[in-house]
């Protein structure tokens, strides 16, 4: 499976070691036994080439990849991060939220949205929320728009009409919030003007998205506005954080007693 980051986001590992539901006119007499036995999975040699290393890519190799010969793991660790290198001089703000399983995360992001950030945005204005996941944007813009909150928003499924107007009516200041999706900054790359707060709802897949959004900062920081920067983070998120702070900042940050940290 090669370049399999693209697929992280579909439901490929569930297509694995699975029997065919129909023979095709097969000529069972040249089958080896132990793949009509369900013993594929043991002696199939499995090689996964990623470009991140993610939960579905480890749950990937430890569930499926069970060959009698054994399995093998290489990884490269980043020690530096990809929010060293930024360009803006920003406060870049990491908040850890506490659950206890990795179903309960969403709720203990929502929560902490609506409970600690919503209530800023009046005094905040300019700020994009980038959102990770369609799934995160249909939660956030449900809660905005029972908030009555005014936004707009760019996602994968925007038409290029939508996205023109919504980015106008965010650069005028005519509505303060703008919901952005990371498939869409993955397909599009756009670059947002008129931003002063930022807030990554979940941390991007991908590390250098991090420093693409967190660089719409950059003229505000010219016309010495004040700009923010800050990042909602579980322990299940370890991978995308080691991307972005480095993995010695990621460790300290995950077992530290503070949730709060500051990065600049």
């Amino acid at each position: 499976l090669r370049e399999s980051s693209p697929y992280l986001r579909t439901p490929w590992c569930s297509l694995l070691n699975l029997l065919p539901a129909e023979d095709h006119g097969t000529d069972f007499s040249r089958v080896r036994p132990w793949f009509l036995d369900n013993q594929a999975a043991l002696y199939r040699q499995t090689i996964v080439l990623s470009g991140l290393m993610e939960p579905q890519v480890c749950g990937l190799f430890h569930r499926k990849c069970r060959s009698y010969a054994g399995k093998v793991r290489i990884r490269a660790v980043a020690e530096q991060g990809t929010c060293s290198t930024l360009d803006v001089p920003v406060k870049q703000l990491f908040q850890r939220l506490h659950c206890d399983s990795l179903a309960e995360s969403d709720d203990a992001r929502l929560g902490h949205f609506s409970q600690l950030i919503m209530p800023k945005l009046e005094d905040q204005p300019q700020t994009i929320i980038f959102l990770q996941s369609y799934f995160d944007f249909v939660n956030v813009r449900n809660l905005l728009t029972e908030r009555k909150i005014p936004f707009v928003s760019i996602h994968e499924y925007s038409r290029p009409s939508e996205v023109s107007r919504a980015r106008s009516r965010f650069f005028r200041g005519q509505k303060p919030v703008l919901l952005y999706t990371g498939r869409a900054h993955f397909f599009f790359r756009y670059k947002l003007r008129g931003v002063r707060h930022l807030v990554f709802y979940g941390l991007p897949d991908h590390d250098h998205f991090y420093a693409e959004v967190a660089a719409f900062l950059a003229e505000a920081t010219l016309n010495g506005d004040t700009t923010s920067s800050t990042a909602l983070f579980t322990r299940y998120d370890q991978f995308a954080l080691e991307r972005i702070v480095g993995a010695p900042n990621a460790r300290r940050m995950l077992l530290a007693s503070k949730d709060a940290h500051i990065v600049y």
